[in-house]
Order: structure tokens, then sequence, then C-alpha cells
């Protein structure tokens, strides 16, 4: 198995498992809403580490960076992979 492809299965992994936790505190939140009176939701029951997460920030290539890549890679401005 060769890094990336690790990376892609550790990616996929981590992903399932926090669908799990998302299943399992819904499932919570309906059962504990169900039986009391004060309403609450699965974030207030059960706060995993993915709600804090902040989205990746993509970081957009200037024309110094495109330029230097076309470079190095001799791609012209009619190959179909330059961008």
């Amino acid at each position: 198995m060769t890094p990336r492809e690790f990376e892609a299965y550790l990616e996929g992994w981590t992903k399932r498992e926090e669908a799990q936790w998302q299943r399992t505190r819904l499932l919570y939140s309906i059962i504990y809403n169900t039986h009391s009176e004060q309403m609450k939701t699965p974030e207030e029951l059960i706060p995993l580490p993915s709600d804090n997460k902040e989205p990746k920030e993509v970081v957009k290539p200037d024309y110094e960076m495109m330029d230097f890549y076309r470079k190095k890679y001799n791609l012209n401005a009619e190959d179909k992979y330059y961008v």
C-alpha cells in the first residue's frame, strides 16, 4: 500500500467513524428529548471533536507560482493540464 493509498484509507475510515458517532449522538438526543422536559440539541448532549473543526483554507495559486510550475514541468498554455 502506497502512502497515498494509506492516506485515502485513513481518511475514509475517519469519515465512517465520525458518521457513526453522529448517528449515535442523534439517537441519544431523540431518546433523551422524548423523556425529558428540557430539550437539548445533539451537539449539547455529546460534543464531538469534529464540531469545532474549521474548514481548511484553500490556497489559490498566484501567477508567479503558476509560472514556476509551468516552467518546471514544461507546460504551455495550450496543454490540457495547464490551469
